[in-house]
């Protein structure tokens, strides 16, 4: 008995992409019509609805069969070992739906990305956030990495101003922005690495905009606990030391302070990837004083995801 929203995945092979048609294992033929005729078909998270030719297992060619799929295969250039869904819809209608698993997935991802930036709460960003890492099969961490570097790739705009009270304040941290941090860092303190729990369980950070009135850009904020950021804010702060735009070290009271950056690794090794041989040299000394080992580390762990994502010329000039 069919069974409606039971789903099965098959695989495209190059003899039934170039036929235009889908073959369906004699085990799933219980899911289709008895008899040759005509189904009817949803594409992928469409709603139209287009009838194919559906041919019923035969022991000659040992499968079943739904015809007409050519352009379908060209629009999405599907080839051989592509996964693809086939969900009952309605069995008494005989309505079936066909998915590209990957175009879904795809278009998944890119409206969570699209309602993670347009969430006007770090709640609702950080749920779109896990969404888009679940439709992506990765870590929350590293889309949370893929999309700070994407940031840190634009111009650093001048801060917003707000009224309140009749009197103007500083814009607060884009949800978006907010989020991704949370993630990237795990609440922790930038400098000191100190962080603690809130009663719903999440960790507790500050954002602290190095100058105050420039924009939400990567490199001019830091995931910061209340203590460093009271420090940052009133303490005397000098020799405030930059790699390629990133803060790595500053002295608070005369006592210097290393902070930790994710992606300023990343950026050294991509700029030092630009030198000639004979230029290595000289700055290794200023890797050994911009990094301690555990930033080493992270340099090395992470350089190779960040420098795919700057390969990814399309999506960096994607509009947030």
């Amino acid at each position: 008995m069919t069974v409606a929203n039971s789903s099965f995945t098959i695989y495209a092979t190059d003899s039934r992409i170039s036929k235009g048609l889908l073959a369906i294992p004699r085990r799933l033929s219980r899911e289709f019509p008895a008899t040759k005729g005509k189904i009817l078909v949803v594409f992928d998270d469409g709603i139209r609805v287009e009838p194919k030719i559906y041919v019923p297992y035969n022991p000659k060619i040992k499968e079943c069969r739904v015809f007409g799929l050519s352009r379908w295969f060209s629009r999405h250039g599907i080839v051989a070992g592509d996964a693809i869904t086939i969900t009952v819809e309605d069995p008494m209608k005989g309505i079936y739906r066909i998915a590209l698993d990957r175009f879904v997935q795809q278009r998944r991802a890119a409206e969570a990305r699209r309602q993670l930036y347009k969430a006007d709460s770090p709640e609702i960003s950080g749920e779109q956030l896990r969404r888009l890492a679940e439709s992506k099969k990765e870590k929350v961490q590293e889309i949370a990495f893929q999309e700070i570097a994407l940031i840190a790739q634009r111009p650093l705009l001048k801060r917003k101003r707000v009224t309140a009270l009749q009197r103007g304040r500083a814009e607060a941290v884009p949800p978006a922005l907010r989020a991704l941090l949370e993630a990237l860092h795990q609440g922790k303190c930038q400098v000191c690495d100190f962080t603690f729990k809130k009663r719903d369980g999440k960790p507790y950070f500050e954002i602290h905009h190095l100058e105050p009135d420039e924009g939400h850009h990567p490199m001019n904020v830091l995931v910061i606990c209340p203590n460093c950021h009271a420090q940052l804010e009133n303490a005397t702060v000098t020799e405030m030391e930059r790699v390629v735009g990133w803060l790595v070290a500053a002295r608070i009271n005369g006592r210097r302070f290393r902070v930790r950056h994710l992606l300023c690794g990343d950026a050294c090794l991509m700029s030092l990837q630009c030198l000639p041989r004979y230029a290595l040299q000289p700055a290794l000394p200023l890797l050994q004083r911009a990094f301690d080992g555990d930033a080493v580390i992270l340099m090395i762990t992470f350089a190779g995801e960040f420098l795919r994502t700057l390969n990814r010329s399309a999506i960096c000039r994607t509009s947030i």
